[in-house]
């Protein structure tokens, strides 16, 4: 399942794979695009396919909103916990997951956008972090020593939010990013099909068929693929490659 905006470059990770996938017997590929688009919410147009075919597996994939800038379209992250769609700019719609959908969910997700909030609280704290290093009073520090990093991010919100409101940026060289991401995944899920239908191993080796396709193509940033993964009770995010 393609999920995303076609026609919006930054959000059309999604819809761009779904065409890329090779299509093979019970396989099956689809981009229902966006409430805008087509009047009706993503999670119908899913369930109602899911409940006509019954598929062992779905396989989401998203445009993510980094908490991070650093994260950018430089992470891929892979869970079996399903997705929200629109959750990461605040328009959460009905969850693709097992509780509502009946089969195990594999989310690949890439974050494409980040907050303006979130541009201006990191250089925040890069900024205070490097005065910190070169002087013995730092008043910056000062100032928000008091706050969690939580309180501190709101406050800039509240502050931004009343000049810009929501303003959400992306690399200027967009283009060629989702271009060449979306042909990874595409051919890492296309080599992963051929696998049985172990969800733990299918995870794991569209991982390393990402981290491995990945290696073909010359990018500006370093690539991280990362899993979540709810089936070992308190895994933690675990790391499968850190490209050039």
């Amino acid at each position: 399942v393609g999920l995303g905006n076609a026609q919006a470059t930054p959000d059309a990770i999604g819809p761009r794979t779904a065409s890329l996938v090779q299509i093979r017997k019970n396989i099956y590929c689809i981009s229902p695009g966006v409430l805008a688009q087509t009047g009706m919410e993503t999670f119908s147009i899913v369930k109602g396919i899911v409940d006509e075919m019954k598929p062992d597996l779905i396989i989401a994939i998203d445009s993510l909103a980094a908490r991070n800038i650093s994260r950018v379209t430089t992470t891929i992250q892979l869970t079996d916990t399903g997705i929200i769609p629109g959750s990461g700019i605040g328009n959460n719609r009905e969850g693709l997951n097992r509780e509502n959908l009946g089969c195990t969910v594999i989310a690949i997700g890439v974050p494409m956008v980040v907050h303006s909030v979130t541009i201006v609280n990191d250089t925040m704290d890069k900024l205070i972090y490097l005065l910190s290093q070169n002087m013995e009073n730092n008043c910056l520090q000062k100032v928000f020593e008091d706050f969690t990093v939580e309180e501190k991010y709101q406050l800039f919100a509240e502050i931004m939010t009343e000049d810009i409101g929501q303003m959400f940026v992306t690399p200027k060289d967009v283009d060629e990013i989702v271009d060449n991401l979306s042909t990874i995944i595409a051919n890492s899920i296309t080599a992963t099909n051929m696998i049985g239908s172990d969800i733990d191993l299918k995870i794991i080796i569209i991982m390393i068929n990402i981290a491995a396709i990945e290696s073909a193509f010359t990018f500006t940033r370093s690539t991280l693929v990362t899993s979540s993964k709810s089936f070992i009770k308190g895994a933690s995010p675990i790391t499968i490659a850190f490209l050039s």
